[in-house]
């Protein structure tokens, strides 16, 4: 530096001041730009970190700018390369922190903004730049360092502004005591150093105040405008930690009780598939912290009234036990009905005697637990101080109870969908077994097509359809229907099966056929349940069939032009002894022109209903068939038309199954219909 000239030394502070303080601007300030920060639940814990560093930089600053050498001191006066160090290095670092302090400021007043932030913002904006002017102005021309007393007026405007702008300052209300604590200890200081510190520089006597506006003109004000900023910003956030403390055991409880029940609500709604005992620790746990106790268990009552132990925390199960067992009071809890708030045990007398049992319980709280309305237990949380439990821990610990009640809902509805889905497989199962039971092709027959449908009202379904041979070679068409639906109906419908392929073989004619049946089922199945069949024997080519019923619905008939239902008498299979059933069956035999059919069906097609609740009724199909003209296929498919046709969408309540038979003299039939 001494090889320079006397304007070269200002050209060469300012430029490299500029340069070394804008890019340390820059990378604070562009750093503020993102705005992710203001939704980090974290973000007090970030400010108090920030806040700690920007403490120690003031620290470091007044310990500088006390142990700094001065400009006469004997130390300094021996090295011109020392001088440097102690001012011009002083005033730069000095510089830097100034920056620090309002990107510091700039960043939280903007986190924590309300409607006025923004404005305010841009005052204290014009306020810096003012006075910059001002220090400026002096540093080109010195006579007018006059016009430099407006600014510690402009100082205090500003400083007051800042104090109007960190007014939001609510969270630290919400913070755990010992965060308190700490921002009490860095604020009290920061507001006392800070203002110290502004005061000082902004003085004349300021040996570093002419340094940093040789380095940055209005770098000075700046300096003392950031410190004062600081204090006026540590007041606040220092007056706003003293308001909150009295509170702070408050907030920091019902901060621990939200907390809690946040977690209790995350572990309910995925204890569903955890066992009771899980359940049942995790709640005396939690209700312990929530509550402040100094004890807590659950006690467990079964369908026969007897007391378990559930799960317990400073409490010995034995003694439990024990005050179960005492014959006057050991009852107490189970009669409560709603939350209890005994605030001193031994000044109430139905449980007074707990304390023989339970040394520290003085004050209790017991809440009735529920599984849907089922009284499932008691939850007991013990204090070891009388009157030390508040209403409020009421409210609290009945919400546990609450989810107790939820989990265990949980539980049981877990297990219901899961067996549900166990009996869907098995129904599925069986819906695949029972369609096995029915013929997948029908047989080909000379001169004959049979065709047929089916439709269950569930999954599976007590409707049956073969095709048989007696013992004479030839062909029998059968249709039965089981009482009722469903599983039971199924499993009546495969003995029903069983019994026709066991003895249709030893038989020669429907009647025979039917009265075997009865025999095989009659005391097999309950008395509640029968089952109606219709029997048609093909005689032989020329389109003869013989029919017997056994209480089944009519067999429907196109007998050339005209149509006609065949009813012969007929008890249904399983109601009576043989005896009784033989005497009532009858076989009766009709002739089949060419082109005449035969139409079988179960009660579920008859009964089906419309929206309207009115019946098909058996006329329409006694109709329907004598209107047809074609092979059994389209006759079947006439049928299941005028069926959808009149159910109109609506459910059928029973199942459905038609078979149909058609006479077609001198004439050899392609594979006849599949089972629909």
């Amino acid at each position: 530096f001494g090889l320079l000239d006397g304007a070269a030394i200002p050209f060469w502070k300012v430029t490299s001041s500029i340069a070394i303080i804008a890019s340390f601007a820059f990378f604070f300030f562009s750093s503020n730009l993102d705005k992710s920060l203001a939704n980090q639940w974290n973000i007090s814990e970030k400010f108090i970190s920030e806040y700690t560093r920007l403490f120690l930089l003031l620290l470091f600053l007044g310990l500088m700018l006390i142990i700094s050498p001065s400009e006469d001191s004997e130390f300094i006066g021996k090295s011109r390369f020392l001088t440097f160090l102690a001012n011009e290095l002083v005033a730069i670092i000095s510089l830097l922190i100034a920056i620090y302090i309002i990107w510091f400021l700039f960043k939280w007043l903007n986190i924590r903004k309300h409607k006025k932030t923004s404005m305010f913002m841009k005052v204290i904006g014009i306020g810096l730049i003012y006075l910059f002017a001002i220090e400026i102005a002096i540093h080109i021309s010195p006579s007018l360092s006059r016009i430099d007393s407006m600014s510690t007026f402009f100082y205090m405007i500003l400083g007051f502004i800042v104090l109007a702008i960190s007014k939001k300052n609510a969270w630290i209300a919400q913070l755990p005591r010992g965060r308190k604590t700490l921002i009490f200890w860095l604020s009290l200081p920061a507001t006392i150093i800070s203002f110290m510190l502004s005061v000082y520089s902004a003085s004349d006597g300021y040996a570093y105040g002419q340094l940093m506006s040789a380095y940055l003109p209005g770098g000075h004000h700046v300096f003392s405008a950031s410190l004062l900023f600081l204090a006026f910003y540590s007041l606040r956030i220092f007056w706003a930690v003293l308001v909150a403390f009295p509170t702070s055991s408050i907030v920091e409880r019902k901060s621990s009780e939200v907390s809690t029940l946040a977690y209790l609500n995350r572990f309910i709604s995925e204890s569903a598939s955890k066992d009771i005992s899980h359940l049942l620790n995790t709640v005396t746990q939690l209700a312990l912290h929530a509550s402040g106790g100094s004890g807590v268990w659950i006690e467990v009552y079964d369908d026969s009234s007897k007391i378990k132990f559930g799960s317990a925390l400073n409490v010995a199960p034995e003694a439990i036990e024990e005050f179960h067992q005492d014959q006057k009071f050991g009852l107490a809890f189970t009669m409560i009905t709603a939350p209890l708030l005994v605030e001193s045990v031994p000044k109430a007398e139905e449980f007074a005697q707990l304390k023989a049992f339970i040394a520290n319980a003085n004050a209790l709280i017991a809440i009735p637990l529920y599984q849907g309305k089922h009284r499932f237990g008691t939850l007991v949380v013990l204090n070891s101080e009388e009157y030390a439990f508040e209403y409020d821990d009421i409210s609290v610990l009945a919400a546990f109870g609450d989810n107790v009640n939820i989990a265990l809902e949980n539980s049981r509805l877990l297990k219901d969908s899961i067996e549900k889905e166990r009996y869907l497989n098995e129904l599925m199962i069986a819906k695949r077994m029972q369609q096995e039971l029915l013929p997948h092709n029908l047989p080909q027959l000379k001169n004959f097509t049979i065709s047929a449908f089916t439709l269950p009202a569930e999954e599976v379904g007590g409707d049956y359809y073969d095709v048989a041979e007696f013992k004479d070679g030839y062909p029998c068409v059968l249709i039965g229907d089981v009482s009722g639906k469903g599983m039971s109906a199924a499993f009546y419908m495969a003995q029903l099966k069983g019994a026709v392929q066991a003895i249709v073989k030893q038989t020669t004619s429907p009647k025979d056929l039917l009265s075997k049946v009865n025999g095989i089922l009659y005391g097999l199945i309950d008395r509640q349940s029968y089952v109606t069949m219709l029997c048609v024997k093909i005689e032989d080519e020329a389109g003869r069939l013989t029919l017997a019923r056994a209480g089944h619905p009519p067999a429907f008939l196109k007998l050339s032009s005209e149509a006609k239902s065949l009813t012969p008498s007929g008890l249904g299979i399983g109601l009576a002894e043989n005896s009784i059933f033989d005497k009532f069956i009858e076989e009766v035999s009709v002739e089949l022109n060419s082109g005449d059919a035969c139409l079988l069906i179960t009660d579920g097609i008859s009964e089906l209903r419309n929206p309207q609740g009115a019946e098909l009724g058996m006329e329409k199909l006694r109709v329907a068939t004598g209107l047809h003209s074609g092979d059994s296929d389209l006759l079947i498919a006439n049928i299941t038309k005028m069926a959808e046709s009149h159910s109109a969408g609506s459910a059928a309540h029973d199942d459905m199954t038609a078979v149909a038979i058609v006479y077609s003299e001198n004439k050899f039939i392609k594979e006849s219909g599949k089972n629909g």
